[in-house]
């Protein structure tokens, strides 16, 4: 990516986030290449995590099959299955999705799959992004 591209991207996400907690680079899998944006970790009540996730330059869930309507966002920590945390709110104009969730774990692998339905209850075969959180 361009230095020009890089540093766009950076002050588009500070813009977005602000200078809250810990960020994540998120990177579209092979499925969706173009696809970019961050994970924004802040500390919420109880020891949670609030977790806010935005995907730019993403298409439509139909691109990747008929079938897909949504994409889901799930957290899976270590040594346990995968919990959904709900389906990014998707805007078709600017190609962007974007979702807010709790942790009850400070370390955990989130992921962001294409499904048929908002309210998957696993995780589909078609991983859009993923990235590692560890906020030990």
């Amino acid at each position: 990516m361009p230095a020009k591209m890089q540093i766009a991207l950076m002050l588009l996400s500070l813009s977005v986030f602000g200078c809250g907690g810990p960020q994540y680079a998120l990177s579209g899998s092979a499925r969706v290449p173009g696809a970019h944006g961050a994970i924004q970790v802040e500390k919420a009540d109880e020891g949670k995590l609030l977790v806010t996730v935005i995907l730019d330059e993403l298409s439509p869930p139909s691109h990747l099959g008929d079938e897909y309507t949504s994409y889901v966002l799930w957290f899976q920590p270590e040594d346990a299955d995968p919990v959904q945390k709900g389906a990014l709110k998707y805007d078709p104009k600017q190609r962007r999705g974007k979702a807010t969730a709790t942790a009850d774990q400070r370390s955990f692998d989130l992921s962001v799959t294409a499904e048929a339905t908002p309210d998957a209850t696993e995780p589909g075969v078609i991983v859009v992004a993923k990235q590692q959180i560890r906020e030990d």
